[in-house]
């Protein structure tokens, strides 16, 4: 059974198709993708040394733990047995560092 369809444009011709505005060029793209694609078969790619590098250092960094859990277990034994101390200079030095660094990239954004 065939009805009369309204679409985005009005109303369908009996039996008509419905396409919405733009498939066609669509359509003709997917036709020709085969061809574009054993044309391409022969295509390569090559990484610079620069490039090379990233990678490898990628893929190690991936392998580093994001906690150095030894690092943790030291402390917290530390602060369990009342032998963890703070330098109080070091860490105001690191802090205003951290403030003259931030306060340098928001100059410059």
């Amino acid at each position: 059974m065939v009805a009369d369809i309204k679409g985005p444009s009005g109303n369908l011709a009996a039996g008509a198709a419905y396409r919405p505005a733009g498939t066609e060029m669509q359509t003709d793209a997917l036709q020709r993708r085969p061809a574009e694609e054993a044309a391409n078969a022969n295509d390569s790619v090559t990484l610079t040394g620069t490039a090379s590098q990233l990678q490898a250092l990628e893929r190690a960094v991936a392998e580093v733990p994001e906690v150095d859990g030894e690092r943790v277990s030291e402390v917290r034994e530390a602060v369990a047995d009342g032998t963890y101390r703070i330098d109080n200079e070091r860490l105001a030095s690191r802090l205003m560092r951290f403030e003259v660094m931030m306060s340098m990239g928001a100059q410059h954004q």
